[in-house]
């Protein structure tokens, strides 16, 4: 059963990161409850051109170099880490694959838009798949600290920021 869950994964274009074992990849979820449809927050995250709006505690912007069939390559200007070189992948279940590529780390998050009740409101779920690289291997016996720091990552630099700007998205024009 998971050899055929690792092929489907491998026909799809992307190799699934180990959860165990040397090398593992590190995973933590975090959601939010917004009280804005689920299609407006996923319009806000691909506003590729509002990113620095969208997220300012984390960068500065972003603007899209390609293009393809469900792709999007972006660099991203992080306040941090400098330039940073992004993928998204459209999901057939409408949810939003991000893919980044950081000198300490490469991650996947995968965005997830779920609608709850009549549709007026809605849960952002994100994944986050995160794999330590070079010297920072080392800190993978500290799994439980990077993944509550992780969590409070994502929730305070993707998740608060995206639903502030998709409530305003939809606020009336003063």
């Amino acid at each position: 059963m998971a050899e055929n869950g690792a092929r489907a994964a491998a026909v799809r274009g992307h190799r699934r990161p180990r959860t165990a074992g040397p090398g593992a990849a590190i995973e933590v979820r975090a959601g939010l409850d917004l009280s804005v449809p689920a299609d407006r927050v996923r319009a806000v995250l691909l506003d590729i051109e509002s990113w620095g709006r969208t997220f300012p505690a984390s960068l500065r912007g972003a603007r899209v170099v390609a293009a393809g069939a469900g792709t999007v390559d972006v660099v991203v200007d992080h306040r941090t880490e400098g330039t940073v070189r992004n993928r998204l992948t459209l999901e057939a279940d409408g949810g939003v694959r991000v893919e980044e590529w950081k000198r300490h780390y490469d991650a996947v998050f995968l965005h997830e838009f779920l609608p709850l009740g009549n549709g007026s409101a809605s849960r952002c779920r994100v994944t986050c798949r995160l794999r330590l690289k070079g010297p920072y291997r080392v800190l993978r016996p500290l799994r439980r600290a990077i993944e509550r720091h992780a969590r409070r990552q994502i929730e305070e630099l993707i998740l608060h920021p995206l639903r502030a700007a998709a409530e305003r998205s939809g606020a009336p024009e003063p």
